[in-house]
């Protein structure tokens, strides 16, 4: 099992850029257009229609500019989230902001509620598929899917407890190229609803590639999907490496 997990994982690492590339960045920056469902029915509706997510690439910390004002940022770390203004000077912040979450699963999310799962979310999806090589993460090769006249190898990834993310176990399925089609997980901040993420239109930028179009659904019951709604609808249109 660790000969076939290696390869599969070595396979897809190369196939976005490889691991050497990546190692030479400290941080991502991407122009993202964020939309879908999930932000009307948790009252925060456009707050990320058009920001720059900056991430860094080595540990979990990240930015959104501008939200909820042209001088205000926020802050993603470790159990943290918080909005600044252009000065660095703290506006509001939410200590441990999945257990907020957590405590009322069926309402709306306060602005940094909202912050704290697009900045984990982000990370999670502009960091894949590199971080898996990083200490702490277990990766498995399951069994294969097959959608359409495809075959998608998949990759089950066990994140660590120092990372925020979905929720802990996550599955990744790619395509004879090494490209990422479909990334499945059960959010607990929903429940553990079973979702399906797929993306498209793979770049290279600066030597890495990613895809630049994502769309979120629920799971149909049988590993497949549910066309609408679309909970979340992400358009990258520039990246820069540093």
């Amino acid at each position: 099992m660790d000969q076939k997990k290696n390869e599969l994982l070595d396979f897809v690492v190369k196939a976005h850029g490889g691991i050497e590339k990546w190692e030479q960045f400290n941080n991502v920056t991407l122009q993202l257009k964020i939309g879908g469902e999930t932000w009307k029915i948790k009252g925060q509706e456009n707050i990320l229609s058009d920001v720059t997510f900056t991430a860094n690439t080595k540990f979990q910390y990240a930015n959104y500019y501008p939200v909820f004002g042209p001088e205000i940022r926020s802050v993603f770390e470790y159990q943290r989230v918080a909005l600044e203004d252009r000065a660095g000077k703290l506006i509001e912040e939410l200590l441990d902001p999945r257990a907020s979450i957590l405590n009322h699963l069926a309402g709306t999310w306060s602005k940094l509620e909202a912050i704290y799962f697009a900045s984990y979310a982000a990370w999670t999806y502009f960091t894949s598929p590199f971080i898996f090589t990083y200490p702490g993460f277990v990766t498995n090769e399951i069994e294969p899917w097959i959608e359409g006249d495809e075959t998608w190898r998949r990759l089950e990834v066990f994140f660590p407890d120092h990372i925020e993310t979905h929720n802990k176990r996550q599955v990744f399925y790619y395509d004879a190229a090494g490209h990422l089609r479909r990334h499945d997980y059960w959010a607990d901040v929903f429940g553990k609803t079973p979702t399906a993420h797929y993306v498209f239109d793979y770049r290279e930028f600066m030597g890495i590639k990613l895809p630049t179009k994502r769309k979120v659904y629920s799971q149909d019951g049988q590993n497949g999907f549910k066309p609408e709604p679309v909970w979340i609808d992400i358009e990258v249109t520039d990246v820069k490496f540093s």
